[in-house]
């Protein structure tokens, strides 16, 4: 989330000089050959399609595409917000129903990541706390309450905060993307933004998502991951803000031992947030500005 956006040209040269080289970053796993590959970049290519330029919802933190019918994209704002969202023409943007998540106690209202399986949603906190949701007739029930993904305080950084209601704590998570074919094992991955790494998450005996810190793919430095998306096949697409460009990376074999990172195309508008993917290679980009409205664009890639 951004507060300071008058800091923003700073805080990108600084991101760029300093290199993403902090001590306390943990070592890449399973990722020393999954350095991104620049020169991917001529491949680039996004087209800019029609759609509307924003949306009254603050903070746009959360993407998924349904696909109906009719298809929309769920949007949800982050902390502060009260799981506020709004749902989109997934052709125009235009607003075709608002509403409120039910939140519990049990964690923050910082909803960084949204991802949707099985027809459950799910939505991740910063601070590593998920909570699950379902949908009858346009309204969302609750049907599990926040919990950890990761042992509260442990590691470092830790996956879950030891203080639930904390945001932007530990890894700071910024995605949450869930698919049908997971990779290696895992139903789907979380997005740190505290050190550019995307964590495995594996299904627990009592149907739980947790994390499986020894499978974990580092996707870009410090400060810059906002959201992921899983493509069509189970390759990965991973968005930046605009400290890093608001560049889109695409992940392959991101559950075995060489994933490998391509940069897809670099993607605003303005601070690169929420990213989903609609079928055909449509790709919907939302930014959160530190208030409303949020601006947003689609995009047709072709990969």
């Amino acid at each position: 989330m951004v507060h300071l956006l008058a800091g923003v040209w700073l805080a990108l040269g600084f991101a760029c000089h300093d290199g993403g080289k902090r001590g306390s970053d943990p070592p890449p796993v399973r990722a020393e050959k999954a350095t991104p590959s620049d020169d991917a970049a001529a491949a680039g290519g996004c087209q800019r399609l029609p759609f509307a330029a924003d949306i009254t919802l603050p903070e746009a933190s959360g993407a998924v595409y349904l696909p109906g019918p009719p298809a929309t994209v769920l949007v949800v704002a982050d902390s502060g917000n009260r799981g506020q969202w709004a749902e989109l023409d997934a052709a125009d943007g235009k607003v075709v129903a608002h509403g409120r998540l039910p939140l519990d106690g049990g964690a923050s209202d910082d909803l960084e990541g949204l991802s949707v399986l099985g027809g459950r949603f799910y939505g991740l906190t910063s601070s590593g706390y998920l909570r699950e949701w379902e949908r009858a007739e346009g309204a969302f029930r609750l049907v599990r309450e926040a919990y950890p993904i990761a042992t509260p305080g442990d590691g470092s950084p830790a996956l879950s905060c030891k203080h639930a209601g904390k945001v932007n704590c530990g890894a700071n998570f910024e995605g949450l993307c869930l698919g049908d074919a997971p990779a290696g094992g895992c139903v789907g991955w979380a997005a740190a933004k505290a050190n550019g790494t995307l964590y495995c998450l594996e299904r627990g005996d009592d149907g739980r998502l947790q994390v499986d810190r020894s499978r974990a793919v580092k996707v870009a430095a410090h400060g810059l991951v906002s959201g992921c998306v899983v493509a069509p096949g189970g390759a990965l697409l991973v968005g930046t803000n605009l400290f890093g460009g608001n560049a889109v990376y695409q992940v392959t074999a991101a559950g075995g031992d060489h994933p490998q990172i391509s940069l897809v195309d670099r993607l605003g508008p303005g601070f690169g947030e929420a990213i989903a993917l609609g079928p055909g290679g449509v790709l919907y980009r939302l930014s959160d500005t530190g208030g409303a409205p949020s601006m947003m664009a689609r995009y047709h890639c072709p990969r």
